[in-house]
């Protein structure tokens, strides 16, 4: 409606055609959008009219009858998978290697929506901060170590120059003279310490392992850079985006999800069913369109492994479970009962069919049924027996 337009300050509520602004909900934004890894870009609507937002150009910022801000379709709030996407995979950071292949990638969705989960984002930004740390401390001993030898080497020098000119002074007077006060050599201090940081962090250390500033770790990636929506931002800043989105990914294939089938494979984790590995795996980031090339990563020891069979259970149901959706849209309501029962039955077990005088199958007659009533209640089929997969 007009007024659900009007009401929207911050946003599109057209697929982009038009896009909201505010100052003052990009603000509110701020304390969350650092929780969260959100970036602050730049977006063109359909108008030519160029917009910086936090968030995704879908979510939608409203103010509320009590003054409050609201924030709503938060679909696209985290960072797009590149490997459901389709998205051609880049070596950006300049190796000999040109094609970069993923351990665990997935198949490529149709409603390319499909995102990252919060506990991967976090787990990378960890995993990040830890390795800028350990670089921070390696150069900073470094540099700390040569501080220390160039001033060592000077005090070296100083000394060397005052023994030659105490014994110059010496041959001249015929007496050596000592000097009233001592000398204290130079050392390593604080304000050398704080000297070396401000080095390194000037160097751009930070923004090489995914910050968005040179000075100090701020991991943030851009919601919208795998979007048809425009952008002025410059083509470095654009390259670092898609960097940062696609070593997520790479590190959700080529760590996580490793991780995760050698805990599998060893037994250190033993999932009850298909709910708790649903768990397991929501736990550490890995979605549930992974689990295919989980299940075929434990193939070499399904005989022995539980685990196998809870992770092939969990695939089956759920190609079942897309089946049926196709299948149910067409059936009319008043046959939808027989629908599912029949899908049921196909689905748990088999169904004997009986072979016509012409030879085809067909299922069998009233008559028939009729007939072979007393025999099928004492006798027992075991091929139209409800079996379990697993």
């Amino acid at each position: 409606s007009r007024d659900q337009e009007q009401s929207i300050i911050y946003g599109s509520i057209d697929n982009g055609k038009t896009i909201n602004s505010s100052e003052k909900f990009g603000k509110v934004l701020q304390s969350s959008s650092k929780k969260l890894h959100l970036k602050e870009h730049s977006v063109v609507g359909g108008d030519g009219t160029e917009h910086s937002l936090v968030t995704s150009y879908d979510c939608k910022g409203i103010i509320g009858n009590d003054g409050r801000h609201y924030l709503i379709d938060l679909f696209r709030s985290f960072a797009p998978d590149v490997f459901a996407l389709g998205v051609p995979l880049k070596n950006y950071r300049g190796e000999e290697e040109d094609e970069i292949k993923p351990m665990f990638p997935c198949l490529e969705t149709a409603h390319k929506l499909a995102t990252l989960r919060a506990e991967l984002i976090e787990a990378f930004a960890c995993y990040r901060y830890v390795l800028f740390t350990q670089n921070m401390s390696a150069k900073f001993i470094k540099a700390k170590g040569e501080r220390e030898t160039k001033l060592k080497e000077i005090e070296e020098s100083k000394e060397e120059r005052k023994e030659t000119k105490d014994n110059e002074s010496d041959n001249d007077s015929g007496c050596s003279v000592e000097s009233p006060v001592a000398h204290s050599p130079k050392t390593f201090t604080e304000s050398d310490a704080k000297e070396i940081l401000e080095e390194i962090k000037s160097s751009g250390t930070a923004r090489q392992f995914g910050s968005v500033t040179d000075t100090e770790f701020d991991m943030r990636y851009n919601p919208d850079i795998y979007t048809n929506i425009g952008s002025n931002d410059n083509e470095d800043d654009i390259k670092h985006d898609r960097q940062i989105v696609q070593e997520m990914a790479m590190f959700l294939s080529d760590s996580v999800i490793v991780k995760f089938v050698y805990e599998l494979k060893t037994m250190t984790q033993r999932p009850l069913d298909a709910i708790h590995l649903s768990d397991l795996m929501h736990g550490r980031g890995i979605n549930m369109r992974y689990l295919g090339g989980i299940t075929k990563a434990l193939e070499d020891n399904q005989e022995k492994n539980h685990n196998y069979a809870v992770c092939l259970s969990a695939v089956i149901t759920r190609a079942a479970k897309q089946a049926f959706k196709k299948y149910i849209i067409d059936i009319p309501s008043q046959q939808l009962g027989a629908a599912v029962a029949h899908f049921l039955n196909c689905y748990h077990g088999t169904l004997e069919r009986q072979k016509t005088a012409s030879g085809e199958n067909s299922p069998p007659s009233t008559t028939q049924n009729k007939k072979k009533k007393n025999k099928k209640e004492k006798s027992t089929d075991c091929d139209s027996a409800l079996i379990p997969l697993l």
